[in-house]
């Protein structure tokens, strides 16, 4: 948390429901397929939550009076993780675990934004939706759902633009790299796309019926 009247970067204790009570650490790969609606335990524990992320964009948005905080974008422990010189490690719940976009996930629970209650410093995570059978040709979408290490990638956008208006949020232009679930298969898919990055032209609309 950043303080303006100090101008110094600060921690923050924040808290997360466990749904799952699946213990992973930060650099081991996910399982997502366990992480469905039906495999939640019965009565999740309140603990502390662990949110690491950087290039992301931060937008407040206020309902019934009390300020939210979406996180959008950005690269978290499943990017961070390759490039870091010794495996970070936490005991806290990693938000981002359970909060991923993604144009090919085999578990669409998981399509969800982070966002922090900031009066009360506990996350939530609200689910999104997008079509893409206008927008996307076969042809693109074979590169995406056709080899198995591209399924349940995370896409992760950076630069560009975000805007936050009803229940929309717009993601627009920017650029995309794809972090996939197996941390073996890294390699693998700059090579099936001959490039690290990918340049996003054109517009993004997630709906939140919820909001």
């Amino acid at each position: 948390m950043y303080s303006f009247a100090t101008g110094k970067w600060d921690t923050m204790s924040t808290y997360v429901f466990d749904y799952y009570n699946i213990p992973k650490q930060p650099y081991e790969d996910e399982k997502t397929e366990d992480l469905q609606l039906e495999n939640q335990v019965k009565a999740p524990e309140l603990v502390e939550a662990d949110f690491r992320s950087c290039h992301h964009r931060a937008h407040i948005y206020s309902e019934d009076g009390t300020d939210y905080v979406f996180f959008l974008g950005g690269f978290q422990n499943d990017y961070l993780r390759h490039f870091d010189k010794t495996p970070y490690t936490s005991n806290k719940f990693d938000v981002s675990r359970i909060s991923k976009f993604s144009f090919s996930s085999t578990n669409s629970n998981l399509l969800r934004i982070p966002v922090l209650n900031v009066r009360s410093q506990r996350w939530k995570f609200s689910r999104f939706f997008y079509d893409l059978s206008e927008c996307v040709t076969p042809q693109a979408m074979e590169i995406l759902m056709g080899n198995d290490f591209m399924r349940n990638t995370r896409t992760s956008f950076h630069g560009g633009a975000f805007s936050l208006v009803g229940k929309q949020i717009t993601i627009c232009h920017g650029i995309v790299e794809f972090v996939p679930e197996k941390k073996e298969d890294f390699g693998k898919i700059s090579k099936h796309l001959n490039a690290t990055t990918v340049l996003l032209g054109g517009h993004t609309h997630l709906t939140f019926p919820n909001m």
